[in-house]
This record gives C-alpha cells, structure tokens and sequence, in this order.
C-alpha cells in the first residue's frame, strides 16, 4: 500500500511541476502533441519529466489494483484491466492513430 500512495503523490507533484513549467494545455490535441515530442525527441529534461508523469500514470491502476486485490483471484482482472488502459493510452497519444475531430462532425 506505501507504494501505491508514493506513486500517487510522485504523480501530484510532477504533474504541479509540468504545470508550473508549461502553458495550460487546453485540449486533447495538445496534450497528444506535447507526448509525442516527448517521446520522439526524449533528450531535453523537461521531456523526462513528461515521460515519467506519463509512465506513472499508465502504471497507477496497475499499483492500486493490486494493492487492493493481490491475494484474490481478482489480481488477473486488475492485469488485463491494465494492459487495456495502457494500450489505449498509447494508441491514442503515442501512436498516430485518428480521433473523430468534434469541430468537424456534424
């Protein structure tokens, strides 16, 4: 259970630190954007911070998750429910897999 609260509030504190350093992030688009050149080009040390916040968000429910349901049989949904979350999360952001624009849809 410690590990999951320090995972939690390492993630409150670099993501204050990325709102500190950068400008709001107002959509989606954005937010996908500032990913992929985090990924792309990773040098720059506010890149890490992007990356790491990004890696401990992927990671969070995988750590509550079994936090809560590690000696249950439950531990197995919590893996699936995870590896979902995570690929997801990187189809969408990382890779450039299409969004249905809101502007442009009727």
């Amino acid at each position: 259970m410690i590990y999951s609260i320090l995972l939690t509030l390492l993630f409150f504190a670099l993501l204050f630190t990325l709102k500190q350093k950068q400008n709001k992030i107002s959509s989606f688009r954005d937010f996908r954007n500032t990913i992929k050149t985090a990924f792309q080009k990773p040098l720059n040390s506010e890149k890490y911070t992007i990356i790491i916040t990004f890696t401990v968000f992927l990671v969070l429910p995988l750590f509550w998750g079994l936090t809560f349901f590690l000696q249950t049989d439950l531990n197995v949904l919590v893996v699936l429910f995870t590896f979902t979350w995570v690929y997801n999360w990187f189809k969408y952001t990382v890779f450039d897999e299409k969004l249905s624009d809101p502007d442009t849809t009727p």
